[in-house]
């Protein structure tokens, strides 16, 4: 016994798509009008410093396009737009940072120079240091943490002819002290 489909049944089922298988249509993006764009590219530029200024060059009210500017599809259009223009900016502003570094001004090279260091984790500040600045130098050091006993240590560091060659030298040495402990003598 064969049981087969009426045929107004299956005309019925036939254009039906499945359970969860429905095409969802894409939504339709909002429309931006040609003059909210054109300030928005006016302002991206930098050809206007306001919104002033960029509603009166787009033929807008600036009521009318700070309003416009705070709706999402539009926010999101002007965000997009000005990334853009960052990434295609940053390669001539890393050409500018590298020719820089064959300036005739001592201070811009070396300004450019530990830019770029800066940039590889190369920064020659913090080599071989603990402080900020680079190593420790000639001078006072104030300890502020909690003294283990009562009373003050002071420790001068003065730099000897020693040390101070080895600086220049590029090796890290360590600076003579003078400590002077100031702790109250228990006996008195």
């Amino acid at each position: 016994m064969t049981t087969e489909t009426p045929p107004t049944a299956a005309k019925a089922t036939r254009n039906v798509p499945a359970a969860g298988t429905q095409a969802e249509k894409p939504a339709r993006p909002k429309p931006i009008s040609k003059k909210i764009r054109a300030a928005i590219d006016a302002m991206v530029r930098g050809d206007v410093k306001t919104i002033t200024a960029a509603a009166e060059q787009a033929g807008l009210s600036r009521e009318h396009l700070s309003r416009e500017l705070s709706r999402p599809h539009i926010a999101k259009l002007l965000q997009e737009k000005v990334a853009r223009n960052l990434a295609m900016s940053s390669a001539r502003a890393g050409a500018t940072k590298v020719d820089l570094l064959d300036s005739a001004n001592d201070m811009v090279r070396d300004r450019a120079s530990s830019f770029i260091l800066g940039l590889t984790g190369h920064s020659p500040d913090a080599a071989g240091s603990n402080r900020p600045g680079g190593g420790q130098r000639a001078g006072w050091i104030i300890d502020l943490s909690e003294p283990t006993q009562p009373g003050i240590v002071i420790h001068v560091v003065h730099p000897t002819e020693q040390s101070a060659a080895a600086a220049r030298a590029g090796r890290s040495e360590e600076p003579s002290r003078t400590i002077i402990d100031v702790t109250p003598n228990p006996s008195s």
